[in-house]
């Protein structure tokens, strides 16, 4: 009897050692889909940065210009509003 239970508790063990290998390979079998998942999102999201970053630069390019341009236009209207004073001040004293 005693040799029946011996065999019984191998026989137990073994099974329980045998299901906690597949448990073990469910979970990694998860991880690595887990891991291919973020991945794949790390490289969406790189390729949405490095979008953003031309964006971003392409836009502050674009501020240059534009201020660049009303530089410009301020030195236009300074022009502008001294040619204004001049004549105002010739006909006022006339």
């Amino acid at each position: 009897m005693r040799k029946f239970i011996e065999k019984s508790i191998d026989k137990i063990a073994i099974a329980v050692l045998a299901l906690v290998v597949v448990a073990m390979c469910m979970v990694m079998v998860h991880t690595v889909e887990s891991n291919v998942t973020t991945a794949d999102i790390a490289l969406i999201q790189a390729k949405n940065k490095k979008r953003t970053l031309q964006e971003v630069a392409l836009l502050t390019a674009e501020m240059r210009m534009l201020q660049g341009d009303m530089e410009k236009l301020h030195k236009l209207m300074l022009q502008l509003d001294a040619r204004y004073a001049l004549k105002a001040h010739e006909r006022t004293h006339k």
